[in-house]
């Protein structure tokens, strides 16, 4: 019995040994459930941040769309007639000019700007009622037809004191201010600096207000962190500093002020709504004028003088200053002498001077006034073939003649000199043909060879030394190729005449004659 007894404790202890320790039964659903739920409220939580950070920071870009265009729109009805400062509505406390509504468009986003004007009676003020005016100004910024932002706005409106009575202050651009200039200055980058002094020259009259604005646009003008050059004042003199960034963007990524010209209005207004302004033209030039298109060049006009034609490009708003023709003449080696020719204004056109039965290669390139410049066209950068062209041979000579007789036969004979320009590049297979044109008559084949030399004879009867008056033109047409076994190009010269019977003498034929 004893013996028993201890084979039974030992089978307990080996089944203990077999079991798995605590931490390896797993979770239990209960646990699982628990940190589910755990996770989906941190979840939550970090959601609605992100989502309550997003609202605001479109809510803060709502508001301050919704309060530039109310601002710029009490600004407008400042600068109005005292006496047009009311609502056209019927039953208005104030009649006037004003729309019931003014809308725009922004960023996606409706702006609906709604005023209410009406009278203010000042009790320290005798005698009347209708002392100035109040204006409200009602705005909402709406998206899909939604309103997402609401504000209203006040201001009191002065009417102005009688020319006898009033004495404008001052304003004018200070020292560090783009100089005046004809052609006006050009200006550019991030910090460009306008600054502005103005005081009060009446008594009792205080300064209220002082903006730096660009027109077209009518905007004020901005700096690198956004800000406008708008400030409220309360004083009798002021000078103000501002760093225009030029480069400034919207809210939808696009330039306040794009290149070209604009005009730069300083303005002051005092405590009797008395406006009062500067204004200075500049030009805004950060970027590269476009480059232009639709590069032609026209060799058959003549040999010697090519037009160039192409489609002007903009700079900004305006029309790029001048334009830069790069030409390359091809060489006897095959090589190619580059010339950079710069045009005299902003037509889309040059003249270039060039040499008889040459080969040219031209783009064209836009550039500003400080010689910033536009890609070529067409594009080296893309790898694009320049526009290439042959200009026509040129023909020239000389000839004279002599009255003979031969029994009772009379005649003038007829000695011409012709030669052609050889090209400047080179060719293969060249071949220069003579032809002449009697009158009115077809062009006739009349000598061929490979030099484009010709000695021409032509005898003419004759009465008594008297010519028989027949009018004689002369051209060649020149066949070659540009490469061993390529295609035959062909081109005609310019046409020499008209060649009439002579007197005793050598005549030179005109030259360039008729192309």
């Amino acid at each position: 019995m004893r013996r028993a007894h201890k084979r039974s404790e030992v089978v307990r202890v080996n089944r203990g040994a077999l079991r798995d320790p605590p931490h390896n039964e797993g979770m239990t659903l209960v646990e699982v459930v628990v940190a589910i739920a755990i996770f989906f409220f941190v979840l939550t939580a970090i959601f609605g941040l992100l989502g309550a950070t997003t609202n605001m920071s479109l809510l803060s870009n709502e508001r301050t769309l919704l309060v530039n265009a109310m601002n710029s729109y009490i600004e407008g009805v400042r600068s109005m007639p005292y006496a047009a400062v009311g609502v056209d509505i019927s039953g208005a406390p104030v009649p006037g000019v004003l729309s019931q509504e003014t809308t725009q468009t922004t960023g996606g986003y409706q702006i609906a700007i709604r005023p209410t004007v009406v009278w203010v009676d000042d009790p320290y003020i005798e005698p009347g009622t209708k002392d100035y005016k109040q204006l409200t100004v009602d705005g909402t910024i709406s998206r899909g037809g939604e309103v997402v932002y609401s504000l209203s706005m006040s201001t009191y409106i002065r009417e102005e004191a009688s020319a006898g009575e009033y004495i404008a202050p001052t304003i004018v651009f200070g020292p560090g201010s783009p100089a005046e200039a004809s052609p006006p200055t050009v200006v550019g980058g991030t910090a460009q600096l306008i600054d502005a002094i103005a005081e009060t020259t009446m008594p009792g009259a205080r300064l209220v207000s002082m903006s730096f604005q660009v027109s077209p646009g009518g905007i004020f003008l901005r700096n690198l962190s956004g800000g406008s050059a708008h400030w409220e004042l309360d004083t009798t003199s002021v000078t103000k500093q501002f760093y225009w960034d030029t480069t400034a963007l919207n809210e939808d990524g696009e330039p306040f002020v794009i290149d070209g010209e604009y005009t730069i209005t300083i303005e002051v207004v005092d405590s009797n709504q008395k406006r009062v302004y500067q204004t200075r033209r500049v030009v805004v030039d950060n970027y590269p004028p476009d480059p232009p298109t639709d590069l032609i060049a026209n060799p058959l006009l003549s040999g010697t003088q090519v037009p160039l034609t192409w489609t002007p490009s903009m700079d900004g708003r305006s029309e790029s200053d001048h334009y830069v023709v790069l030409t390359g003449m091809q060489v006897a080696d095959g090589s190619w002498i580059e010339n950079e020719l710069v045009t005299s204004g902003p037509g889309g056109f040059y003249t270039l001077a060039a040499t008889p039965f040459g080969r040219y290669a031209v783009r064209v390139a836009a550039e500003d006034r400080l010689g910033v410049r536009s890609d070529w066209h067409p594009s080296a950068v893309s790898g694009e073939e320049p526009v290439f062209f042959t200009t026509r041979p040129l023909l020239s000579g000389w000839y004279d003649g002599a009255f003979e007789r031969a029994g009772k036969v009379k005649a003038w004979d007829i000695n011409i000199a012709l030669s052609v320009s050889p090209p400047t590049f080179p060719t293969y297979d060249l071949t220069y043909v003579l032809m002449e044109r009697v009158g009115t008559g077809a062009w006739t084949e009349i000598q061929r060879n490979g030099t484009g030399v010709f000695a021409h004879n032509v005898s003419e009867p004759a009465n008594n030394a008297n010519p028989r008056t027949v009018e004689r033109w002369y051209k060649v047409v020149v066949s070659y190729s540009d490469a061993p076994l390529g295609s035959l190009f062909t081109l005609d010269s310019n046409t020499l005449g008209p060649m009439t019977m002579p007197t005793n003498g050598t005549v030179e034929f005109p030259s360039p004659g008729v192309w």
